[in-house]
């Protein structure tokens, strides 16, 4: 059997961002969205589709609450007009291991 989103409480937007329910953007709204009553007064949830995929407005990349490390860095290569290979050439000739460049990192957070 497979896993599904739904079975780990994890949404996808419409965009393709994964998410689980903790990290969504205004959870009240979407609970009151998900949630109706009927004509008699009766309480109806509404399900997601059937990929449990949700509206931007409540991703957290969407809405850039969160941004992936990925999206990130591929924003500032493009706006820094940066080329991989000579940041990787640069990162060769400045540290003579990887255990030094990780030191390096681990303090720029």
């Amino acid at each position: 059997m497979d896993l599904s989103l739904s079975d780990i409480d994890m949404y996808e937007c419409e965009n393709g961002h994964t998410f689980c329910y903790n990290h969504t953007v205004n959870n009240e709204e979407l609970e009151k969205r998900r949630a109706t009553e009927d004509s008699d007064g009766n309480s109806i949830e509404l399900e997601l589709d059937d990929d449990y995929s949700i509206p931007a407005q409540y991703c957290p990349c969407c809405t850039f609450s969160a941004l992936s490390d990925s999206e990130m860095l591929k924003y500032l290569l493009v706006r820094n007009n940066l080329d991989r290979k000579l940041i990787l050439e640069e990162i060769k000739s400045a540290y003579s291991s990887y255990k030094s460049f990780a030191k390096f990192i681990g303090k720029k957070k």
